[in-house]
């Protein structure tokens, strides 16, 4: 690999871990919203957003929990018991500001 292609890969690496961080901010934002079938839709989709863009990067540990989450609420339509999406959720966060 040259250094200008080192280059390029290390500043795209850069722009997905800032939009990690601020996916990690909007996460938050949607945990603070009500109960609402809307809540959980939106972070569905932002989890499967998350999954993919995650795995791209190699972060399989993101991607997986991410995807995780995406499966939960996708089949159980958030019948899906609380505390393991509580879980899984929290272990996204961690795992996003980690990078």
């Amino acid at each position: 690999m040259t250094t200008g292609s080192h280059d390029k890969l290390a500043a795209v690496r850069r722009k997905f871990v800032a939009a990690s961080k601020q996916r990690a901010e909007t996460i938050e934002d949607i945990l603070g919203l009500p109960e609402t079938t809307e809540k959980y839709q939106r972070l569905r989709h932002l989890a499967h957003k998350i999954a993919g863009s995650a795995g791209f990067y190699g972060e399989d540990g993101i991607a997986q929990v991410a995807a995780r989450i995406d499966t939960g609420l996708q089949s159980a339509e958030n019948n899906r018991r609380r505390a393991d999406l509580n879980a899984d959720v929290h272990e996204l966060l961690s795992l996003l500001r980690a990078l």
